[in-house]
């Protein structure tokens, strides 16, 4: 199971999602959704960092949660825990 570090908690940006590696991965799926349960970004790679494009806009002050799924062997994916984050509304 994929653990989840950043973004967790209160955060200033969310550009950038990293997770501990599970060992003898071959694919990560991710998602991101926002309160009320919309997938707001979705991606699938082989790193365990991925870069959330300009295009994603987080509301400042709204929370999002998300997760990621890892293949450890074919057709098996071993879900993390739901993780929440909130953007710091800027001053």
């Amino acid at each position: 199971m994929p653990r989840l570090q950043e973004p967790r908690g209160t955060v200033l940006t969310a550009r950038r999602l990293i997770w501990q590696p599970v060992p003898n991965a071959l694919s990560y799926r991710l998602t991101v959704f926002d309160s009320v349960g919309r997938a707001v970004f979705e991606s699938e790679t082989p790193d365990t960092v991925e870069i959330v494009p300009d295009s994603v806009r987080f509301t400042p002050g709204q929370s999002y949660f998300w997760k990621v799924e890892a293949q450890a062997e074919w057709g098996r994916w071993a879900p993390s825990a739901l993780t929440p984050f909130v953007v710091k509304p800027v001053p």
